[in-house]
């Protein structure tokens, strides 16, 4: 149904890699924003690099979302084989 074997047993790794990868890339968006600060203009109005911070917390929760979703995946197949 879904290919092969071995095809489907490395679905999962290849999730947790990349959703290791969002939480990575996530979390140094986080680093960055508060590595960068903010300053206030000379007219009042504050500037700070919100993106990152709304990028860095998108990409956590994807990022641990498709970890969950791989993990849990694994442990179905595993449990269904024993």
């Amino acid at each position: 149904m879904f290919g092969s074997e071995k095809q489907t047993a490395r679905f999962p790794l290849k999730l947790r890699i990349i959703s290791g990868l969002f939480m990575l890339v996530g979390v140094s968006c986080l680093l960055l924003f508060a590595l960068l600060g903010g300053s206030i203009a000379p007219d009042g109005r504050l500037q700070e690099p919100f993106a990152l911070l709304l990028l860095g917390w998108a990409l956590v929760l994807f990022g641990g979302l498709g970890w969950a979703v791989s993990l849990f995946r694994h442990a179905w197949r595993k449990s269904e084989t024993h």
